[in-house]
Order: structure tokens, then C-alpha cells, then sequence
């Protein structure tokens, strides 16, 4: 939204409905409606009105596709949206098989006086799955549960080498990769990978 709002034409992708329609909603109340283009597809077989300049999958959201073969296919058609001269950027957690939360156990997200937000999460290291369970307790005001709604998510992982070589696999030449949203060069204990990258056949402008 907040490119939108810099007087920036912006197109978002996503095979939700009602994923849209919040977004129309939000881009209607801020007044930027009329730069915003929305297309209901799967980012893995998307096409533009025109190639872009820039092409962003924020918020870990390439996680969402679980088997190697999806991601190669997303990439792929990502990089055949793009117009000459145009970037590529993405980030994504990195799992750290070390961390002390033991797999399955309920932990708190967030709370507040009316509600709870509770999460499991089981981790299959072998595939790179993790198979989350969130549940949101409502609270009366003595404290009891009044309802509790689950959604369950299923969620990849990809090492920073794996990404390195699904980029260069699918035709994209990386310019930059960073450790965190600050600009960070990418280490070993960094907890995020951010990356920047062009097609190889294109020359920047």
C-alpha cells in the first residue's frame, strides 16, 4: 500500500478472493484505489498486462509452496514477467534446526484482555515442512473461553544455498543478498534472506 500511496502503480497477485477484496477495501479507504490492479491467479502461472519493472513475494510467502518443482515453476514465471532491466525481490525466514522450541508443544503468540493467540508448530526437518496449528481463544470478562477458532498452515523452508542455486537455475543473476530488512550482509546466524537479482539476459537500464 505504501508504494500506492507514492503515487506508484502497483499489481497484486493472489489466488484468494477474499484476499482481494481486503485489499480493494484497504486501497479504497486510503484513496489509492485507482493505482491498484488486482489479479486472482497462482503466482506459480501468472500474467501481467505488461512486463514489470519490479516484482516482489514478501512476507515468506514462497513458503507456501511446499515442493521444489513449485518454486522453480514460480521463478520461472516470474522472471518471464519481468521487463528489461527489471528486479526481482524476495525474502524468507531461515529455519534454525537448533532452536530450543520443542515441535508440537503449544506456545503463546500474543493475548489481550479478550482474546489469546496460541501456536504448535511440528517440524518435519527431513522435507523442510512446517505444519503450523494456530488457535485464537475469546475471552469473557471473567477470563473464560467463550470460543476458539483453529487454522491450520502448512509452510517450506529453503537454506540460503538453495535459494542461491534455484535463482541461478531458473535464470536470474543475483546483484544482493542481505541478512535483515536493515540492510545486513547475509551471516551465519542471520535469521532472514533478502534477495535482490536480474535476469541474465538483461541489460540494466
Amino acid at each position: 500500500m505504501e508504494a500506492t500511496k507514492r503515487g506508484k502503480a502497483v499489481i497484486g497477485v493472489d489466488s484468494s478472493e477474499k484476499i482481494l477484496e481486503l485489499c480493494e477495501t484497504r486501497a479504497r479507504a486510503a484513496g489509492v484505489l485507482d493505482r491498484l490492479t488486482l489479479i486472482k491467479a497462482d503466482f506459480r502461472d501468472f500474467e501481467l498486462p505488461e512486463p514489470a519493472a519490479l516484482i516482489t513475494i514478501p512476507f515468506h510467502s514462497i513458503g507456501h509452496l511446499i515442493k521444489e518443482e513449485d518454486k522453480r515453476r514460480a521463478l520461472e514465471t516470474i522472471r518471464g514477467q519481468l521487463r528489461s532491466g527489471g528486479y526481482f525481490i524476495f525474502d524468507h525466514f531461515i529455519f534454525d534446526p537448533d532452536c530450543p522450541q520443542e515441535s508440537g508443544v503449544p506456545h503463546l503468540r500474543a493475548s489481550r484482555p479478550d482474546w489469546i493467540l496460541w501456536e504448535a508448530t511440528t517440524r518435519d526437518i527431513e522435507n523442510q515442512v512446517l505444519d503450523i496449528l494456530v488457535w485464537t481463544d475469546e475471552l469473557d470478562p471473567q477470563g473464560v473461553v467463550t470460543s476458539r477458532r483453529y487454522r491450520r498452515i502448512r509452510l517450506s523452508w529453503i537454506t540460503p544455498a538453495q535459494s542461491r542455486t534455484l535463482l541461478q537455475e531458473t535464470g536470474f543473476v543475483i546483484e544482493d543478498v542481505f541478512g535483515d530488512f536493515e540492510g545486513r550482509p547475509l551471516e551465519a546466524n542471520s535469521t532472514h534472506q533478502i534477495w535482490l537479482r536480474a535476469g541474465t539476459d538483461l541489460k540494466m537500464e
